[in-house]
């Protein structure tokens, strides 16, 4: 049966945010657009939005108000989107801008499927074609898996936002800008993460008698998304002068380099080819100069009898173009509390890193930790701490925090150190505590790895912040647009491993370039 009904997306108030005059039907205008149906269907439906130049005799009136478009979700001020909580959730249809909205059913659906069946966009858009084949349902065109991805993807950011206690989110106007938008914001999108859901006993309520009563790190390898080739990339951090994390961005088509590197990577080949042999001898010398450093001082500070070290090695990290999967921080109740990106490997200082942030933005830490190479990790924190790495606030905490490996791993640590320090059973903190929380949430996530493997550098993080979010919120029975007003208490913290345009090389680039 052929659906006759029309459909119309109102705005979402009639009073001017700027003048407060009352907007009426000479002040409106209509445009057709298409409509995503959630029964498949694809339909022709009617915005209208509200123009306001604003009451010139108003005494609220100022000479810089710009003019104001209120539509069904959002208001436009100056070529920016301005939503709300109210304004996002009103009515049966989302509009976010453009030619395309979509019956909020889909987004409900969607919402409510992805955390439980790893299927992509691609899939969703596919079962919706196929829904309205087998139903009869008409069609101007096929629902169309990336402007359906963009509008889902845009309007879970903007969510996540507002329910984080914002009072409003602005983005940019067109869709089209939205993904360089949303990961120019993602350290703030993630310090809000993290502060929640390290605190999210006190913050929401207890899931159990064991809530956040430890925290288990471990790293993720399934999900490895294309990066870029230049490796020697250094962020300063409060713990570390020099932490080199890789460049996360993808790599421009036909190269293994990214719009950054691309030309810079060209003219390291070309002094390369210019280079005598005298001079690669030199380079060499060098190399193999730092490296024996490097060994003897990890032979002193990290050496125990356990052959339990995750680091790959340099030459297979530099041939490399794909990232090396999260390292997270999960709650003994299963909740993702804090990640980050690997771009070179799982290395004790990034494991430090991540610890070191999540810390600062939480305030906090569990009365213990779990690390299934914890033996390693003590030894070097133990033994840096003052020295490579800084005796900041949380590096103090982490030192004096107890850490074992989980019950899973600890019968491969054979050493003496690890039989006496590491034994989980020892530690009274973790008595009837889950140990293998973070591999129990890894087995769930390693089915979204195709997934997240064929995102850029744009999109990976923000859907993975959204997916998380959306599995939290599961398991603590809360839906998606709950909301806990905590911006005005998450600190602000800029040091993630995630680089930004604001990065330094290491000397390697000099050398090679010189």
């Amino acid at each position: 049966m052929i659906r006759q009904q029309q459909h119309f997306l109102v705005p979402f108030r009639s009073t001017c945010s700027m003048c407060n005059r009352n907007l009426n039907v000479s002040d409106a205008i209509q445009k057709q657009l298409r409509l995503y149906c959630g029964d498949g269907s694809v339909v022709t439906a009617t915005t209208i939005s509200l123009h306001c130049y604003h009451d010139l005799t108003s005494s609220t009136r100022t000479i810089n108000q710009d003019p104001v478009d209120i539509f069904s979700n959002f208001t436009r001020i100056n070529k920016c989107n301005v939503y709300t909580h109210d304004s996002l959730h009103y009515g049966d249809y989302v509009y976010l801008g453009g030619d395309i909205a979509v019956e909020r059913v889909i987004i409900n659906k969607y919402t409510a499927q992805i955390i439980q069946n790893d299927f992509s966009m691609m899939g969703f858009a596919a079962s919706l074609n196929q829904e309205a084949i087998n139903l009869g349902h008409p069609q101007m065109a096929a629902v169309d898996r990336r402007l359906l991805g963009n509008i889902i993807h845009a309007y879970l950011i903007i969510q996540f936002d507002l329910s984080m206690g914002n009072i409003s989110v602005s983005t940019p106007c067109k869709l089209s800008d939205f993904n360089e938008w949303a990961w120019n914001q993602f350290p703030r999108l993630l310090s809000s993460f993290i502060y929640l859901w390290m605190n999210h006993r006190t913050l929401i309520g207890s899931c159990g008698i064991h809530c956040s009563k430890c925290l288990v790190i471990d790293g993720h390898q399934k999900s490895r998304r294309r990066i870029c080739a230049f490796k020697d990339v250094k962020v300063q951090t409060e713990e570390m002068n020099d932490l080199v994390i890789g460049c996360c961005k993808t790599p421009v088509r036909y190269s293994r380099y990214c719009e950054t590197h691309n030309d810079l990577s060209s003219a390291i080949t070309r002094n390369r080819r210019r280079s005598s042999t005298k001079r690669k001898k030199q380079i060499k010398r060098f190399f193999h100069l730092v490296s024996q450093n490097s060994s003897r001082r990890a032979d002193r500070l990290n050496a125990t009898s356990c052959r339990t070290l995750k680091a790959r090695s340099d030459s297979y990290v530099n041939r490399c173009t794909r990232s090396f999967g999260i390292i997270a921080l999960v709650s003994n109740c299963r909740i993702i509390t804090s990640f980050s990106e690997l771009y070179r490997s799982e290395t004790l200082r990034e494991i430090i890193n991540l610890f070191a942030v999540s810390i600062r933005v939480a305030g906090k830490l569990a009365s213990t930790c779990v690390y299934d190479d914890g033996c390693h990790l003590v030894r070097y924190i133990k033994n840096h701490i003052g020295r490579e790495i800084n005796k900041t606030p949380a590096m103090i905490l982490l030192d004096s925090t107890p850490i074992s490996i989980d019950r899973s791993h600890f019968r491969n640590h054979v050493g003496t150190f690890c039989r006496t320090t590491m034994n989980p059973d020892k530690n009274p903190l973790l008595k009837d505590v889950n140990t293998e929380a973070a591999e129990q949430t890894f087995s769930w996530l390693k089915h979204y790895a195709p997934i997240i493997s064929n995102m850029n550098h744009l999109r990976a993080p923000l859907f993975m912040l959204i997916l998380f979010h959306l599995k939290n919120l599961s398991r603590v029975k809360r839906s998606p647009s709950f909301v806990i007003d905590i911006i005005a208490s998450v600190p602000k913290v800029e040091d993630y491993s995630y680089p930004y345009e604001n990065l330094r090389h290491t000397a390697v680039d000099l050398i090679l370039s010189s």
